[in-house]
């Protein structure tokens, strides 16, 4: 989970590690207007960079090429890009300091670039949308506007796209109908990363038929048997009973009660995407988990 958070000289910092940070040389970048942004920030615009992170990283310090940005984040595309996920910042946050990159838009709103490659139709990747997730909440946080989607350049707060500002922003199509696509899942990454994961149940633990999707708040439950049954209004939900996972040994109908579904919790990949985790029974007592076996299945029904 990529965790980061403002501090007193208004540079992101990852207390935890989970984000590679690196920061302008010189600090602020020149490429920026001392006490031109109107604190606090409406909220934060989605580029593309159209082009590659270590010639952005030069670019946007170069007092000849007039742009920047508050950061940018590489998606590790070539052999001298930082690796991907990695995180530069070119200026503060909440000390006055605007960056140069969406015209008018540049007063209200914290802009964060994204390497693509000089290929805007290439998705972000999971570790860029990881790192833009926990941008996106840390500066939520410290500007108080909410963590959503916003395509109101005047009056709007939250996640906008630099189309979005139309001519006034520079009349750019950017950042393209492909990371367009992709602001729901920034806007999930950004919750994933102020949201505590759940412990794996122990076997000490009580364990339940029973949960609740930390997304939504609404109830997800199960049986002997793995089926799940989830109230309505649970996006992205396909999982459909524990029996898609290759690995399981079958429930309590099919099996005679050998290795029965006890149990039901929500749980996050890798790259902090929810799904559920379900604990069985084997009837010999001994399983891979304590007594218990373990299986996850993404939202989508991926084992993993």
């Amino acid at each position: 989970m990529a965790k980061l958070i403002v501090d007193s000289t208004g540079r992101l910092v990852s207390p935890d590690g989970s984000v590679s940070v690196s920061y302008a040389s010189p600090w602020p970048s020149p490429n920026g207007t001392p006490g031109g942004f109107r604190e606090p920030a409406q909220g934060m615009v989605l580029h593309t960079e159209v082009g590659w992170e270590h010639t952005v990283e030069h670019e946007f310090t170069d007092p000849s090429y007039q742009a920047s940005a508050f950061c940018s984040i590489s998606g590790g595309l070539n052999a001298q890009s930082p690796p991907d996920g990695h995180l530069h910042q070119y200026g503060p946050i909440g000390h006055g300091w605007m960056a140069w990159a969406q015209k008018a838009g540049n007063p209200r709103f914290r802009s964060v670039e994204f390497e693509d490659g000089g290929r805007p139709t290439r998705p972000l990747t999971a570790l860029q949308i990881a790192t833009g997730g926990a941008v996106l909440a840390a500066v939520a946080e410290f500007d108080g506007f909410p963590i959503q989607s916003t395509d109101d350049p005047d009056h709007g707060r939250g996640l906008i796209l630099h189309v979005d500002g139309g001519a006034a922003w520079g009349g750019h199509d950017c950042p393209g109908a492909v990371r367009a696509a992709q602001r729901p899942a920034l806007i999930a990454a950004a919750f994933a990363s102020i949201t505590p994961a759940p412990p794996a149940p122990s076997p000490t633990q009580e364990v339940t038929m029973y949960c609740t999707d930390p997304e939504t708040g609404k109830v997800i439950a199960t049986d002997a048997d793995g089926n799940v049954y989830a109230e309505p209004g649970i996006p992205d939900i396909q999982i459909s009973t524990l029996g898609q996972h290759p690995a399981w040994h079958a429930g309590s109908a099919e099996s005679g009660g050998t290795n029965p579904c006890i149990g039901i919790t929500p749980w996050r990949d890798p790259q902090g995407r929810w799904g559920l985790a379900f604990l069985t029974e084997p009837v010999g007592g001994k399983g891979g988990f304590g007594p218990y076996d373990l299986y996850h299945l993404g939202r989508d029904g991926t084992p993993h």
